[in-house]
């Protein structure tokens, strides 16, 4: 594991303590409705969670590793809707789940493709290096 590696990690334990605390926040009695605000939030948050921990990992990325991540974020994001059923006015959702589990496919979603660019960036500087012509 290199040092970018250790400082991924290091931030999406980093955005796990965020998670944590702002859950631990009692909730209010506010006028039932659709708000937009926890929608942008959860999926922010729980999106930055899978790019660290999908940068944590980088180095050997793998299907397995891509596995792994996600499981461990979707538990963090199960384990953060059952702790906030025991904080008052607060309550366990599976719609916020499934928003903490939109923000984490999209991290991955963006993680492939910023792979998938990198390679096919090499690639190019590669097969342009070998079709120049070389003068001896």
């Amino acid at each position: 594991m290199n040092f970018y590696n250790k400082i991924s990690l290091l931030l999406a334990l980093f955005v796990g303590v965020i998670i944590f605390c702002w859950s631990a926040v009692p909730g209010f009695e506010g006028s039932p409705g659709f708000n937009l605000l926890p929608i942008i939030y959860h999926v922010g948050i729980f999106f930055l969670l899978g790019s660290f921990l999908f940068l944590a990992a980088w180095d050997n990325f793998k299907e397995s590793s891509i596995l792994i991540v996600i499981l461990i974020s979707l538990a963090y994001a199960a384990s953060d809707e059952l702790h906030q059923f025991f904080v008052p006015n607060r309550g366990c959702s599976i719609t916020d789940f499934g928003i903490d589990s939109f923000g984490i496919l999209i991290s991955l979603g963006f993680v492939l493709f910023f792979r998938l660019f990198r390679k096919k960036r090499i690639l190019n500087k590669l097969t342009s290096f070998c079709k120049k012509p070389r003068h001896f």
